[in-house]
């Protein structure tokens, strides 16, 4: 029972997860489509919620374990 609990515990993060890469790639084909410079999906808004979510994880790491 224990182990059912951890997995449905990964469930919502996962979800998030893929949301957020879904909303990154059609910004990606979007910049594509309109032949924006190289850099142009990494400057809207879900690239900007990667960064900080991969921030805050390494902040976590380093500053509490």
């Amino acid at each position: 029972m224990d182990i059912v609990v951890k997995l449905i515990k990964f469930v919502p993060p996962f979800i998030a997860a893929l949301i957020l890469g879904h909303w990154f790639f059609k910004e990606l084909q979007k910049a594509r489509a309109m032949q924006k410079p190289w850099y142009a999906p990494y400057l809207t808004t879900p690239a900007i919620l990667i960064v900080i979510i991969l921030a805050a994880l390494i902040a976590v790491r380093i500053f509490v374990f």
